[in-house]
């Protein structure tokens, strides 16, 4: 199947080949499953944090198939779902709404216990549970600067190659 599709060379010039490999996948008409391979291999993406910052600006927004709109409406959702409950929590203890404040619990509730299945299944660090609402804030900050650089016609480069 591999072969067939064209392997790692018909996808060279895309800026996530991984998700164009699988697009090509579903062009040939294959079936695509995915599966956990956090037992079989192990890789550490970026070395630093300009890095990592880096890598995610050059495929951040190809990610989304360069779709401004849909880009910023997950930013949206990600902000309502996963950042929102825990300024409600303040406000509803700040207010004395025993009711909103419960609810805001129970929502933080299940914000962590997904993250804690998660981190489980894939052998994650359980600090990560922790940090998510500040992954969830730096990565929503990278995404304001993509479309602040958009807007301005900045490109990202990446190993040498311009990222439009």
């Amino acid at each position: 199947m591999y072969n067939q599709i064209g392997g790692h060379q018909a996808v060279k010039n895309e800026v996530v080949e991984d998700v164009a490999l699988a697009r090509n996948v579903r062009k040939k008409g294959f079936r695509l499953k995915l599966y956990p391979g956090n037992e079989l291999i192990k890789c550490k993406m970026y070395s630093s944090h300009a890095d990592m910052k880096l890598g995610f600006r050059k495929n951040f927004l190809a990610g989304f198939d360069n779709n401004i709109p849909l880009f910023i409406l997950m930013a949206f959702v990600h902000l309502i779902v996963f950042i929102m409950p825990y300024g409600l929590l303040v406000l509803a203890w700040l207010q004395g709404n025993q009711q909103f404040f419960i609810l805001s619990v129970l929502n933080i509730s299940l914000i962590i216990l997904s993250r804690i299945q998660l981190n489980i299944w894939f052998n994650w660090p359980l600090t990560g549970v922790l940090f998510h609402p500040l992954g969830v804030l730096w990565f929503q900050w990278l995404g304001v600067q993509i479309l602040w650089d958009r807007l301005r016609g900045r490109s990202v480069t990446w190993k040498g190659r311009v990222i439009p």
